[in-house]
């Protein structure tokens, strides 16, 4: 199969993942035991022949086209509430958590999840697993690797069918830890540096709270050298129209080798690719009466169509975007079941999904893109209900239990 259609996901990614809505362009600075164990290494090298992939499958490829649109919405939903803000984000980030949720989700909350994605569990896990496996070290000039981990408490134990179901697809580090100490704190924000190689020093700013119970991290690490690269003694410094048409002076950079467009009825699609041309970083650049939000509703417009060569004026740029309310959009695009009591009921009874979080940072100039993005989920589980401690002013009553007619009534300020 061509290189375009096993690689399609990531080009949807990567059309979505890099978006300037405003001018804030900063110029860069040049049977398992439950313990800590690497389940499945993502650093095996692949064969540099990339004829010899394994095709998708019908359905694999119908998941993708619906990871795309999926990708598209929350890239929509984002803009609409940070309009005018740079943002980043990794689709496949949250994807991925969401597909290894679903593997320990109810029968309402899987459901939702496969519905959104557009398949079945077993396809999106193959589907996940297949492009963890491929895509690694397929071009000796761009980097790529994507691994989670997975954080329980001691008083949480899994159930074996979710442990057996990480180690079959996911790459997956498991450790065992007091979860809301500092030194469990230091030990994950480690763990992402080393996995961002660095990019993403710190995501946890203090100890998870004392109620989650299990503390699940995707990482994501991208980093590829331009086909060709920009040379610095050209670029120039330019006018960028900001939002609501605010004028900056940014630093440019010229390139006319190896770039191609299609020229789209709303806007121009631009891509520039890495290496030897398996991974492409696509821009689409909006008609002038046309908003960033237009766009993202025509799905087709980030696919390529016909290419011509082109030159190329393009900001250079440095950009950390936080997205810290995932589960709220998700549950704006039908995701609800997942933030339900007991949603996770199937690694372990009583447990529910918490908030899920990103952090991505983007670095692009003249020889290449180094991107990477840490997204995270916290579960909680019930195991006793809460210590109300009544050591502050309240009111009392005494009522008949069965029609509740109130008998006395009173308050308390002071006592002692």
């Amino acid at each position: 199969m061509s290189k375009q259609n096993l690689l399609s996901l990531f080009v949807g990614i990567l059309s979505i993942l890099f978006v300037l809505p405003s001018c804030r362009v900063k110029s860069p600075k040049v049977n398992y035991p439950y313990q800590s164990t690497n389940i499945i290494q993502n650093t095996t090298r692949l064969s540099q022949n990339m004829d010899n992939l394994p095709k998708l499958t019908l359905e694999q490829k119908e998941a993708n086209e619906h990871l795309r649109k999926f990708a598209s919405c929350l890239m929509l939903e984002l803009i609409k509430n940070d309009q005018g803000k740079n943002i980043l984000l990794s689709p496949f980030g949250i994807s991925s958590i969401l597909n290894l949720l679903a593997n320990g989700a109810n029968e309402q909350a899987a459901q939702e999840i496969t519905n959104k994605m557009g398949s079945d569990l077993q396809t999106l896990n193959s589907f996940f697993y297949l492009f963890g496996r491929l895509m690694p070290d397929c071009d000796k000039q761009v980097i790529f690797s994507s691994s989670n981990s997975i954080w329980f408490n001691p008083v949480l134990t899994p159930s074996q069918a979710f442990a057996d179901t990480i180690k079959k697809y996911f790459n997956t580090e498991v450790f065992v830890r007091q979860l809301s100490t500092k030194k469990t704190q230091k030990e994950i924000n480690n763990w992402c540096k080393l996995q961002t190689h660095h990019m993403i020093p710190t995501f946890l700013s203090e100890p998870l709270d004392e109620n989650i119970n299990m503390f699940i991290a995707n990482a994501i690490f991208f980093n590829g050298e331009w086909t060709v690269p920009f040379d610095r003694k050209d670029n120039t410094w330019e006018i960028f129209k900001c939002f609501l048409n605010n004028e900056k002076r940014v630093e440019m950079m010229h390139g006319d080798e190896g770039i191609f467009y299609s020229r789209k009825s709303n806007g121009y699609l631009i891509s520039i690719p890495y290496g030897n041309k398996t991974y492409k970083f696509n821009i689409f650049l909006p008609n002038e009466n046309i908003s960033l939000e237009e766009v993202l509703m025509d799905g087709k417009c980030l696919i390529s169509t016909k290419d011509e060569r082109c030159k190329v004026i393009m900001p250079k740029f440095d950009l950390t975007y936080e997205f810290k309310n995932i589960d709220k959009i998700c549950k704006e695009l039908g995701i609800d079941a997942l933030f339900e009591a007991n949603a996770l009921s199937k690694i372990s009874p009583k447990l529910s999904c918490g908030n899920i979080s990103q952090k991505a940072r983007i670095e692009l100039n003249e020889t290449g893109t180094k991107a990477s993005a840490i997204t995270t989920a916290g579960a909680f589980q019930e195991f006793l209900p809460p210590t109300i401690i009544v050591n502050r002013p309240f009111i009392f009553s005494i009522t008949a239990t069965d029609n509740d007619i109130v008998l006395f009534m009173g308050c308390i300020y002071n006592l002692g």
